[in-house]
């Protein structure tokens, strides 16, 4: 089965983020060799660079999550609008059949399935 483009592009960027940390950490450690930091303080640099990498990717998630949040209020407040239209039209209610997870696991397992996103 093809791969599909948006996983191979997951994949690009994922190795193309540890080739860029592997880079940084290759110079650094040139630097280091250069200016003769060794042992313990080589460790406690080694040890601020994951501090601000990890201070980084924890930043990233939070503001990924509050992404999410935003993104549900605003489903549920259209949600909402939809309801209080149909009700105001006398038309049946709008059922929604699946949560933005559930449709999320389909578009993907739709996007192995189809020709249009896979190469």
């Amino acid at each position: 089965m093809p791969a599909c483009v948006c996983c191979c592009r997951v994949s690009d960027n994922a190795a193309e983020m540890h080739k860029c940390t592997d880079a940084a950490l290759h110079q650094l450690t040139a630097l280091w060799d250069q200016i003769g930091i060794v042992g313990e303080q080589r460790a406690a640099r080694y040890g601020v660079v994951l501090t601000h990498v990890r201070a980084l990717m924890e930043d990233m998630v939070q503001e990924e999550t509050v992404l999410r949040d935003r993104l549900i209020a605003s489903i549920d407040k259209l949600h909402g609008e939809v309801a209080q239209l149909c009700t105001e039209m006398n038309l049946p209610q709008y059922e929604v059949y699946c949560s933005m997870l559930q449709y999320t696991v389909a578009k993907l397992s739709f996007c192995h399935l189809c020709c249009c996103c896979c190469v």
